[in-house]
């Protein structure tokens, strides 16, 4: 947020836009607010599970961070309830992913000078590689996309530290959806296997369509190609997310409802007595 109490930034500098907003645009009917230092934080210290010792000096803590996004947040119920606007309000408070510690980092882990990570190199050499997007999961895109090209491919995948699992998009599926090729679950905690036995196929799934990557592999806990702490692959603490949501017609209550995010258009609408839209196929 930065230390000029005259030109705070961040999330003070959000919440202070979506008061102006409030205040000056009397006919305003929703707002859709990011916190993000909360994420930027968490990317740099690798903190998502807690402090970890770091070799650099930072301003403030992950902790710190989140105090001031929900001070932020209150400054905006307190002008809701000013305005006399809380109790027919409805407020959603969520994340766009969860995070993890990278504990073992294999972004440039096998760097030798300039070199690549020996991961790219075996890729490389297997298959005709034209894309790969990784961070706590690996997306990789052929230049050929015949089966052929897959499984010569697929052993470069299984040699990489942790790998879980590994899916192939099949495009002769109707609808377009990914098929197991490896698993080593064996490994992994009970908790892990149970998560991946029952929530692996159904994300990779998720995305699936005529461009998405040829292959995608998954990955333990703590494992990741990025910064000291990410998020984009399949396991528990990225994809588990707190959703808070307070209103009118809201019970008190918690519960263990599986939701997605994408989900949370069709509760708004129904809030919102707005008509229902098709599901996207």
């Amino acid at each position: 947020p930065g230390k000029d109490s005259a030109h705070q930034g961040g999330d003070v500098w959000v919440a202070d836009t979506a008061l102006e907003v409030m205040r000056h645009e009397k006919n305003w009917g929703a707002l859709f607010l990011t916190f993000g230092a909360i994420d930027r934080f968490g990317h740099m210290l690798g903190s998502p599970d807690g402090d970890i010792p770091i070799s650099f000096k930072t301003p403030a803590t992950l902790k710190d961070i989140a105090q001031v996004a929900d001070e932020q947040l209150g400054k905006l119920l307190q002008e809701l309830e000013k305005e006399n606007l809380l109790d027919s309000t409805l407020i959603i408070s969520t994340a766009d992913h969860g995070g993890q510690t990278d504990e073992i980092y294999l972004g440039t882990g096998d760097r030798k000078g300039d070199q690549e990570p020996f991961w790219i190199g075996r890729l490389a050499k297997l298959g005709k590689i034209r894309l790969t997007s990784q961070d706590t999961g690996l997306r990789v895109w052929l230049m050929d996309q015949s089966e052929d090209s897959v499984q010569k491919a697929l052993p470069a995948l299984k040699e990489i530290s942790k790998v879980t699992h590994i899916f192939a998009l099949d495009r002769k599926a109707k609808p377009i959806k990914y098929k197991e090729v490896y698993s080593n679950l064996k490994n992994q905690t009970p908790a892990f296997q149970k998560w991946a036995k029952a929530h692996d196929q159904e994300l990779v799934d998720s995305f699936a369509n005529e461009s998405s990557a040829d292959l995608v592999a998954a990955f333990a806990d703590g494992v990741g190609f990025g910064k000291l702490g990410d998020h984009g692959g399949f396991q528990e603490k990225v994809q588990r997310i707190p959703l808070f949501v307070v209103g009118p017609g809201f019970k008190k209550r918690a519960s263990k409802e599986p939701l997605r995010l994408v989900d949370l258009e069709g509760l708004m609408s129904k809030a919102f007595q707005l008509p229902a839209k098709p599901a996207i196929q």
